[in-house]
């Protein structure tokens, strides 16, 4: 049992952050926020439909662009 509640917990916490930029970045367009951001429109996609997690230098990008800091972004939700 312990076993299973250990998987349990490590495969559904997740940093979910995609629907979060979606949200903030409010009506611009992934492309405009993207340039904004200095980073690729496919990448800000991905990372909308949290079909990847980004990296550190990406998360710092997108708190510059959104105008926030980190680690407001990186709010662990459980699934």
């Amino acid at each position: 049992m312990f076993y299973f509640h250990y998987f349990k917990i490590k495969f559904m916490d997740k940093i979910c952050i995609g629907k979060k930029i979606k949200k903030l970045r409010g009506k611009r367009s992934i492309k405009e926020f993207a340039k904004l951001c200095k980073i690729s429109s496919k990448t800000l996609a991905n990372i909308e439909s949290d079909m990847v997690e980004p990296r550190l230098d990406t998360v710092l990008k997108i708190a510059e662009g959104l105008k926030i800091e980190p680690w407001q972004l990186l709010k662990i939700l459980k699934q």
